[in-house]
């Protein structure tokens, strides 16, 4: 087909897709260059650049970690005078792959920010500002007594079975391994029998090391293989050679089917007709560690051969190689990597199918993950845009003809389904297929779908006509993948029409719902808007009248709260409950992308659950109601999407635990429904508690109206779910002062207690205002320079995905800064003696969190009882016998006794209220009448 146009730009921006697609289109990506010896460090090491006429690496080069062959003796004799660790099998694996450059740009095992990032938002950022997909840790775990041998030095040497030094790693850091948060958050589980797990990390150290990589020798395995371990450097000199303009990758770790074949030829087929002159096919078997019962690689690899020579897939526009990393099993996580790798092997086109890198549940007969959520998670991954994703769709053997093709599901009854764990099982399943390797009969498997048929499942949803978001996705994705594109005619139609959508003001879901801009002096809110949900007053008794036709979800009281926050815009940019494609991001990326391509932090899902009989209720309305009391309706529910509601792996991501005894968990999640339901809301009237406290209950929109009307230059929040002591006091002071000296001239506090849901043993909401009231009134906070306000959100107790939540949304409140101290939103362990979460790992991932780039992170000093100076100070490490550190346990063990705490510890009408609500627990527990505690 003629090409329309040819477009030549640079996009800085990210642009999001809430489809499950990457739509394919052609790519000419800049011209190649290489540097022949690049130093990354050390006088030994090597780099090479590449860009070109294939995909750049990520970072812009291709980061191999090879000693210099004249350097390699020197730095054997300089390995043998250091610290030694031993590698396992799958250590070496993971050398292997950070040495060839898979991982670019890594420079060697991950370090704690790198880690911490990969475990909560499958992205690194680099130093100048631009994202890397990275989804699995690439780490390596020491024990205590390695750590000890280690001592203070810088290096270490990284040694096989026989003490033989492989390679070294310098500027060494050490830090904790927590198993347990490591597994739910890779794999969002933590049941027994995950095979990468049982085999590397269950017996593994307690601590990891990461560090620069320098590897003295290639790493070779001797077992005939090696020929086909090409690695990414050696696979773009292949793909130049052979004059590729276009390689797709696909990545198989079972042997080839005419299914795939007819798969990888048909896509060859659709991307010469898309105007690619000589499209290359990658064929890259996985080759490290598989689990027992997956067929061995050398095996595989004689079936790959025999495909090739009995000509089903062509030698010319074919490479098969292999892809030395180990395999996780862990889903849409690991997909993200196999594809990421790809990319620094040159590939622009990736292929995924049903369930990539999934498995079985090890203790529950269903697949351990959704089997579309690895294409759509894969198809919104951070630092992933610049790949076009080419899912497929099922192929099975179709008995009328003898052959593989597409499921046809007008007539299961004509299909097998033959899976790679019946092959397995039972030879013989494929007796109807004489020689698979030589069926003539091609298989079918989805392939690009028409460029004239793009869809996505909103539009299916809802109309027929395209709606803005749809364009906005669809082109920008186009925009952001090329740099010369040629539009084919169908395309340009397509095009035309979303820029006619463009003219059309920017719907939010209903004329009569509201939004209020606000910008000025106070920092914008998440997406440039304050997004509130309210239906307008005049439209309110329409409204409520229209809902008692829809069916009717009865919400707890925690989905008030979620309705309350997201009324009044507290998570702005969302627009109601979670649609699944939201809530995907959420849980592997802790952000969401928009129509724009700008990023929004986004760390706990806000979704609705639903039982079954609810959903059956439901039955193809597009809207529901959600009541209170009697079925009184409080908003309306609209463009409604209804999916599987996945509570282990939920609960697995957001906690990085499973453990039972979570609080959130148990009042909200566990006997929850199985499914959830998302849409756009709209509610009927602002979210009133008639508890006494509705006064201090100022939303986003009346804060902003409030610091303004102060003339704050600066606003710093300060969250807390406790009763408010001197050492919280002196921080707060001791910001504002240093604010001043910034330069700022009315810096203003937002005193900010959370107001949701809190476990059992927490000083409840109206007793904690008393007490902050007593603080502001004994003059140990200015109350002209102070707004105290409740914060609706229910409490996660979930620490470093949680406090990104609590900052974000104070961003939309119109924070600009932020304090963040030790173990922010953690807890103790349910199960085990210890901190649910590292001290410090709220504020570091805090710092590294996507979205919150325009938010000052103010980390404050620890404070303590100073007895020298009968007050609450800054801890000096240098004396501390001077300090008493009074916890939140200590403090209401003494309030409970009617003991008083030191002088200068809290301001004594502040400790008074605390001590009248733990007598007032004390008369209730005897039978006496307490004060009443609002609901």
């Amino acid at each position: 087909m003629a090409a329309i146009s040819t477009l030549s730009l640079k996009t800085p921006t990210k642009i999001q897709s809430l489809t499950k697609t990457h739509y394919a289109i052609p790519l000419n990506l800049p011209f190649s260059c290489r540097s022949k010896s690049k130093r990354t460090g050390s006088i030994g090491s090597r780099t090479r650049i590449r860009c070109g006429l294939l995909i750049e690496p990520d970072g812009g080069k291709l980061v191999e970690l090879f000693v210099e062959e004249s350097q390699r003796e020197l730095k054997r004799e300089d390995a043998l005078k250091l610290p030694k660790i031993k590698l396992t099998k799958i250590d070496l694996e993971w050398v292997h792959v950070l040495s060839e450059g898979w991982a670019s740009p890594l420079k060697g095992f991950m370090r704690e920010d790198e880690f911490l990032q990969t475990l909560h938002f499958n992205s690194i950022r680099l130093e100048y500002g631009s994202v890397v997909n990275m989804s699995v840790p690439i780490v390596l775990a020491i024990d205590d007594s390695q750590k000890n041998l280690i001592g203070g030095s810088s290096s270490v040497a990284l040694v096989d079975d026989e003490n033989n030094p492989i390679a070294i790693l310098s500027d060494i850091e050490i830090y904790k391994h927590n198993k347990e948060e490591r597994i739910a958050r890779t794999w969002g589980t933590t049941a027994p029998g995950l095979p990468y797990v049982d085999e590397a990390i269950t017996h593994s150290g307690n601590w990891l090391i990461g560090g620069d990589l320098k590897v003295i020798d290639p790493v070779k395995y001797n077992d005939g293989l090696d020929r086909f371990r090409l690695s990414p450097a050696e696979l773009r000199d292949e793909f130049t050679r052979r004059n590729a303009d276009a390689v797709f990758a696909f990545q198989l770790r079972n042997p080839v089917h005419n299914g795939h074949a007819l798969l990888m030829t048909d896509t060859r087929r659709r991307l010469l007709e898309m105007g690619y002159k000589n499209p290359v096919l990658l064929l890259h078997p996985l080759g490290g560690y598989t689990k027992a019962d997956d067929v061995p690689l050398h095996w595989r690899m004689k079936q790959h051969e025999k495909v090739l020579e009995d000509g089903v897939l062509d030698p010319e526009t074919t490479v098969v190689s292999i892809f030395p990393s180990p395999m996780h099993y862990a889903g849409p996580t690991e997909v993200q990597w196999h594809a990421k790798a790809r990319i620094n092997a040159g590939a622009n086109f990736y292929i995924v199918g049903r369930d990539p890198a999934g498995m079985s549940h090890p203790l529950e007969k269903r697949d351990l993950y959704d089997a579309d959520h690895g294409k759509k998670v894969l198809s919104m991954a951070p630092g992933l845009e610049r790949l076009n994703i080419l899912p497929f769709r099922v192929a099975a053997y179709d008995k009328t003809k003898n052959g593989m093709a597409f499921f046809d599901p007008s007539r299961p009854q004509d299909f097998i389904f033959i899976s790679g764990t019946k092959v397995s099982i039972s030879p013989l399943a494929f007796s109807v297929i004489p020689y698979v390797a030589r069926i003539q009969h091609w298989c079918a498997a989805v392939l690009l779908e028409n460029l004239s048929n793009i869809r996505c499942e909103r539009l299916q949803r809802t109309t027929k006509t395209l709606r803005m978001d749809l364009c906005a996705q669809v082109v920008g994705r186009f925009w952001w993948n090329t740099m010369i594109v040629w539009l084919q005619l169908k395309m340009a139609e397509l095009l035309n029409l979303c820029l006619l959508e463009f003219a059309d003001p920017i719907r939010t879901g209903s004329i009569m719902s509201q939004t209020r801009i606000h910008s000025g002096l106070l920092i914008e809110p998440d997406g440039g808007k304050l997004v509130e949900l309210f239906v307008d007053e005049s439209q309110r008794d329409l409204k409520r009248k229209e809902a008692l036709n829809f069916p009717k979800i009865k919400l707890t009281k925690i989905d008030v709260e979620w309705v309350h926050v997201l009324s009044e815009g507290w998570a702005s940019p969302l627009k109601g409950f979670m649609r699944e494609s939201e809530f995907l991001q959420t849980l592997h990326f802790n952000s969401i992308r928009l129509e724009d391509g700008s990023v929004v932090n986004m760390s706990v899902p806000i979704v609705l659950a639903i039982d079954d009989s609810q959903k059956n209720q439901i039955d193809g309305s597009s809207s529901v109601a959600l009541v209170v009391d009697g079925n009184n309706p409080i908003a309306i529910l609209t463009d409604i999407e209804i999916y599987k509601h996945n509570k282990e792996e939920r609960i697995a991501r957001t906690w990085g635990t499973t453990s039972p005894g979570l609080p959130y968990v148990d009042e909200a999640i566990t006997h929850s429904g199985n499914w959830l339901i998302g849409g756009d809301l709209k509610v009927i009237e602002p979210v009133k508690y008639h508890d006494g406290l509705d006064s201090f209950r100022l939303s986003p929109s009346e804060l902003r109206d409030e610091f303004t009307r102060r003339n704050a230059d600066a606003v710093f929040a300060f969250q807390l779910r406790n009763p408010v002591h001197n050492g919280h006091a002196l921080l707060m002071t001791d910001t504002r002062r240093r604010l001043l000296e910034m330069g700022y001239k009315n810096p203003v506090l937002l005193l900010h207690p959370l107001g949701g849901y809190t476990k059992e043993d927490d000083v409840p909401l109206h007793w904690r205002l008393k007490q902050h009231e007593k603080v502001l009134e004994d003059g140990v906070l200015d109350p002209e320079t102070t707004v105290l306000s409740i914060f609706p959100s229910p409490m996660h107790y979930a620490g470093p995905t949680e406090v990104q939540w609590h900052a974000k949304a104070r961003i939309n409140a119109g924070a600009n800064f932020y304090i963040v101290g030790r173990d922010p939103a953690g807890m103790s362990h349910p199960l085990e003696k210890r901190d649910l979460y590292d001290a410090d790992h709220g504020k570091k991932v805090l710092s590294m969190a996507p979205g919150l780039e325009r938010l000052n992170i103010l980390p404050f000093k620890v404070a303590a009882y100073d007895k020298t100076k009968n007050g609450m100070a800054f801890f000096d490490p240098s004396r501390p016998q001077d300090f008493i550190f009074i916890s939140g346990t200590k403090m209401r063990t003494l309030a409970k006794t009617k003991e008083s705490p030191p002088d200068g510890f809290m301001c004594p009408g502040g400790w008074k209220v605390l001590v009248e609500y733990y007598d007032s627990l004390d008369q209730a527990e005897n039978g006496g009448v307490s004060e009443t505690v609002p609901a």
